[in-house]
């Protein structure tokens, strides 16, 4: 059976991860697949967020974020997740002009892009009427400008609007889809016809036209044009020649003449790629002609009927919107190809992807053996041949799973498992067995040879070949296919590998050891293998220089040779849990390693490792043991268990692509706030102290792959590794000033930097300068309050001194005088007159007894523990009971129990008793009471003294009121309080008092 397959000199992309299945139809003939791959490409669909329905635009920003114009809304991708922005009207096309600014225009307004909160606003158009709106564009002199049914605008920034561009050709009404640039000219189409306009000399030029679909420019003055009728020209203002274009002419496989163009975007300065119904196709804008593009994806034919929109970006990277979603490719940059086997084709088999080894032939072809066979690869035309052939005589001579193979020139050697080595000769179409001793050892090794597992065949300078196979190591004659065994100790296991060096030393590589031979097959050395966890051997190696080699297997090795005896060491940490398959050393130096982990390119100098995966077009990680080849052009092959990967390795770059770092979002106290980049915070409160930041490097191949750290300063200024983690969380954050940085990379090496999001965290109220200023100001007050205080008591205390001074010397002074003068008369008389004189020592008793007890009052006032209401209603007991006992009437104080936690201070103690004390004596000398009733009450923080008696009372209209009720009233006003009495001649006296239990300062009266 024949497949043509991709050739090794076509240029392909790195793949993406797979986002949909690719499904090779079953109804194509093998000849389909002998197109050669122009473009390798990755995908974007459904799976990744995009939307497949009709995409009318694409654009990227300076972030690297990928913009994507819908009839309804407009898509923003950063390679890990989408953001839609809803569109109001239908939307015409998009923009990403040179300041980054993001514009589309619907058929009646110009919106630009503010923020992710309000998404896409409204610009205004100086404009009286309303004009059908088409294209934005950016002109090579950084004018944003616009095309209208009514003519063309640039945007003023300054007024933030359009305003109305004089380019003389005011009166023409034009058809706003149909537009197109090239530098410093614009094209656009009138009603029958289109219009060429040069911005700097304002030369227009014409050619006619009807009913125009599309127009793409390929230079200033040539134009592609399709109309409504699906026909296609080339428009020359140049020579004012229209060249039609004849579709059969580069699409035999579409024998319809119809042809539309969407798009276009240039490749050099001679080819242009271009969108339309009949796929991608390739324009050459010297010779005028149209040529179809293949495209793969994922190792196999991507079929792709109809592209649309186009859009090239500053990284030469071909953005292409198709039925399926968008797909891209960079044409200018050099990867690692990839090539799979397709399905079966009408039932016949085809080769298998599990691809052991490689062999090249005379004429640059390729012979590569699979578990299913082996094949032949025509490296121009793209053919491959399955072999055995069904039906061929010697297919039962040849196990189907084959491991190593080699081309002497005329046969190809093929070492299937278990049934020992096989030559066949490509033009006979013959096997056949090799020569053996005729001696009873030639007898054993024939024996041994044709039952055993071959790993492989290793091509010698001098025409030999070695063989490594599971029961013993062989080598073949050149020309004469002599087989004969090399010598190994009998305890030896399984030759994995062999290698042939740079002074023809042959090393083979058992599960034991690594032996080392002359030319003739004399042990020169042995290796160990290193011990390790788990079962570990040799499977690879290559020399890196004189007498220096890397050896792989599990884990990455060095020795040299120039030891006396050389031992194995290890190489790189990197490699230590990695089963090795393979090594190669390009012309840089650079030893490309397949692993179990997929391939790395090692660079020993610098220690560097740049990894390749799934994205990068690799068949996958499952790479067969010594499955590389070295063609004579350059390209190196490799074999795994899923298809083959094929390169020129020195065409292959480091990564270091610079990435675009953005810092999305910052929210605060776990989402309970949320700021957009471009208006973060500048200050938070000490309470905002729990942040997360979500951040992104948009790369479209393989997000996974990107590494971030990140830095914030002032809380820490080292650099934290986070992985592929795009978000961190900062908890409990202290108060101050904070900067924080993200960085992202591709190899761990070239490190690219966000801009710096700065903030500040404000300490809490008790901690700011303004707090400490109050409380000092507060404690000063409070001081001050206190020394006021203090002041007023002393002054309080004083005044308190002078009143008992005063009482001292006007109660007690005057009754000590009247003592003195009562002392006097009474000796006197007492010789003539003795009751006189008896009369005056009453009199003298009394003053002293009134003195007693007025000083007893004074002293009992000044006693703090007296304060409370207590002290104070007991010595109102005792007091009105000494003072009416004597009297028959009966005496009833009526005090409720929560009184006696009130306190008084001295002065207003001393007067409500002095209160109570004037109101007792009233009552026993003048009210003739039989019943006295006191009750003492609470009522809204006052208390009321309430005194009644059944006396003879009085009418207190009548006269003067005398100095006692006077005095009463004035000690009660001057707490603040009241007195009300109520007295009728015959019906006795009620009097009530009322003191405020809060003021403790007495009024002035």
């Amino acid at each position: 059976m024949k497949q043509k397959i991709p050739g090794s000199n076509q240029i392909i992309m790195r793949k993406i991860p797979c986002l949909f299945t690719i499904i090779i139809s079953l109804f194509f003939s093998a000849s389909a697949y002998g197109q050669m791959p122009d473009y390798h490409v990755q995908v974007l669909d459904q799976n990744a967020g995009i939307r497949n329905f009709f995409i009318r635009g694409i654009t990227k920003d300076s972030n690297g974020f990928l913009w994507i114009l819908y009839h309804d809304r407009v898509q923003r991708f950063d390679g890990r997740e989408i953001k839609d922005f809803p569109v109001d009207g239908q939307a015409v096309s998009i923009l990403c002009d040179r300041a980054s600014q993001i514009w589309i225009t619907t058929k009646d307004q110009v919106l630009r892009f503010e923020n992710d909160h309000s998404g896409f606003r409204a610009v205004q158009i100086a404009d009286s009427g309303r004009p059908v709106i088409g294209r934005i564009f950016q002109v090579s002199g950084g004018k944003v400008c616009l095309l209208s049914q009514n003519g063309f605008y640039s945007y003023d920034s300054l007024h933030n609007n359009f305003k109305a561009l004089d380019l003389g050709i005011s009166g023409l009404k034009l058809n706003t889809p149909n537009f197109a640039y090239c530098n410093h000219t614009i094209f656009f189409s009138g009603k029958e016809l289109i219009y060429s306009l040069n911005l700097d000399t304002k030369k227009m030029l014409s050619l006619p036209a009807k009913s125009v679909f599309s127009m793409e420019a390929v230079s200033e003055h040539k134009l592609l044009v399709s109309n409504w009728d699906y026909n296609t020209s080339a428009y020359d203002f140049l020579t004012s020649k229209i060249s039609h274009f004849d579709v059969g002419s580069f699409s035999s496989a579409h024998p319809d003449s119809f042809f539309r163009i969407n798009q276009a975007v240039s490749l050099d300065s001679n080819n242009y790629l271009v969108s339309s119904q009949k796929g991608l196709l390739e324009f050459n804008t010297a010779t005028g002609v149209f040529k179809p593009l293949h495209l793969f994806y994922g190792g196999h034919q991507l079929y792709v009927e109809t592209t649309y929109v186009m859009y090239k970006d500053a990284q030469q990277t071909i953005w292409v919107g198709y039925d399926g979603g968008i797909l891209f490719f960079s044409p200018l940059q050099g990867n690692i190809e990839l090539i799979r086997s397709a399905a079966l084709i009408n039932g016949e088999r085809i080769w298998n992807n599990n691809v052991r080894n490689f062999a090249e032939d005379e004429k640059g072809n390729i012979w590569f053996v699979t578990g299913d066979g082996f094949n032949y690869w025509n490296i121009t035309s793209g053919e491959i041949k399955t072999f055995p052939e069904q039906n061929a005589p010697d297919v039962k001579t040849i196990y189907p799973s084959i491991r190593g193979v080699a081309y002497d020139g005329k046969n190809l050697l093929l070492g299937p498992t278990n049934f020992g080595l096989k030559i066949y000769d490509p033009v006979s179409g013959i096997y056949r067995k090799p020569n053996y001793d005729k001696d009873a050892a030639g007898m054993r090794t024939k024996v041994k040879a044709e039952q055993d597992f071959i790993n492989q065949i290793t091509p010698l300078k001098n025409g030999d070949f070695v063989i490594s196979s599971r029961d013993a190591a062989y080598n073949l004659k050149d020309k004469t296919y002599q087989l004969t065994e090399i010598p190994f100790p009998a305890d030896e296991k399984s030759r994995v590998f062999s290698y042939e060096d740079a002074e023809r030393r042959i090393w083979i590589g058992g599960v034991n050891k690594l032996r080392c031979f002359d030319s003739s097959f004399r042990q020169l050395y042995e290796i160990p293998v290193p011990p390790g966890p788990g079962e570990n051997y040799f499977r690879c190696m290559y020399e890196s220089k004189p007498n220096e080699f890397l050896v792989g297997g599990k884990g990455l090795y060095h020795f040299n040779t120039q030891q006396k005896q050389p031992v194995a060491e290890k190489e790189n940490t990197f490699f230590d849990n990695a089963i090795i398959n393979f090594l190669f050393k390009d012309m840089f130096g650079r030893f490309w390693i397949g692993s179990d982990n997929g391939l790395s390119l090692y660079t020993r100098p610098t220690k560097n490792i740049q990894t390749f995966d799934y994205s990068d077009n690799l068949q996958g990680v499952g790479f067969n043991n010594q499955a590389v080849y070295l063609s004579h052009k350059g390209t190196l092959y490799i074999g795994g268990t899923n298809g083959i990967n094929y390169f020129k390795p020195e065409l292959i770059r480091e990564k270091n692509e610079r990435l675009h770092v953005t810092v999305l979002n910052m929210s605060v106290n776990a989402d309970d706030s949320s700021f957009l980049t471009n208006s973060l915070p500048a200050k938070l409160s000490y309470l905002q102290n729990s942040l997360r930041f979500e951040f992104v490097a948009p790369w479209y191949y393989n997000a996974k792959r990107i590494q971030y750290r990140y830095r914030l300063e002032g809380l820490n200024s080292n650099w934290v590794q986070s992985g592929n983690n795009s978000s961190i969380s900062f908890t409990a954050l202290a108060p101050g000033h904070y900067t924080f940085l993200v960085s992202a990379s591709l190899n761990g090496r070239d490190w690219f930097e966000s801009q710096p999001v700065s903030f500040s965290i404000s300490p809490p109220f008790w901690n700011d300068w303004w707090f400490y200023l109050l409380c000092i100001v507060a404690a000063g007050s409070i001081l001050y309050a206190l020394y006021r205080f203090r002041i007023s008591q002393v002054i309080k205390l004083q005044t308190v001194r002078n009143r008992i001074s005063s009482e001292l010397h006007d109660d007690i002074g005057s009754k000590l005088t009247n003592i003195n003068i009562l002392a006097t008369l009474t000796r006197q008389h007492m010789q003539q007159q003795p009751d006189r004189a008896n009369v005056h020592l009453q009199r003298i008793s009394d003053e002293v007894q009134t003195s007693s007890d007025a000083l007893n009052d004074i002293v009992w006032s000044l006693n703090s523990r007296n304060d409370s209401a207590e002290e104070i209603i007991a010595r109102m007991r005792r007091y009105a009971a000494e003072v009416l006992s004597g009297e028959q009437l009966q005496l009833n104080i009526n005090i409720p129990e929560d009184i006696q936690r009130v306190k008084f201070p001295i002065e207003k103690r001393h007067d409500l008793y002095l209160l109570f004390k004037e109101i007792i004596n009233n009552i026993h000398k003048h009210a003739q009471a039989t019943a006295v009733v006191v009750e003492v009450l609470m009522q809204r923080a006052a208390l009321v003294l309430h005194i009644k008696d059944n006396g003879i009372g009085f009418d207190k209209n009548q006269g003067r009121p005398g100095n006692g009720l006077i005095n009463l009233k004035e000690r009660a006003l001057k707490w603040g309080g009241s007195f009300e009495l109520v007295s009728s001649p015959g019906n006795g006296t009620e009097i009530t008092i009322q003191l405020p239990l809060r003021t403790t300062h007495p009024k002035r009266l």
